[in-house]
């Protein structure tokens, strides 16, 4: 009678893995985690906290950056059209020339 038994080293890691969280130890191990997380959440600088606005201000700004820089452009070019009238380079120009001298 042959017998063969293929198991990888994955599935002996898994097994032993949920042994241990099943365990008496795992227990203790994620009582000990849980503890620990509640500590860090109940603090002032909580870093959870810094770590979620991080997160949440790379977000908006990759958003910001992709989703609406053609419509950011459009608006800003048409403010400065706006503002560059004849009159304001004319002003500006003399006041460049102004200055040269001096």
């Amino acid at each position: 009678m042959e017998f063969n038994l293929d198991i990888k080293p994955e599935q002996i890691n898994k097994m032993v893995s949920e042994a241990v969280l099943n365990s008496a130890i795992g227990t203790a191990i994620k009582e000990s985690i849980k503890r620990e997380t509640s500590k860090l959440s109940s603090t002032y600088n909580n870093p959870i906290d810094d770590v979620v606005n991080r997160e949440i201000k790379s977000m908006a700004r990759d958003f910001l950056l992709k989703d609406l820089d053609a419509e950011i452009r459009i608006k800003v070019n048409e403010a400065i059209k706006t503002r560059l009238t004849d009159d304001f380079i004319t002003k500006l120009m003399n006041n460049m020339f102004d200055n040269l001298d001096q």
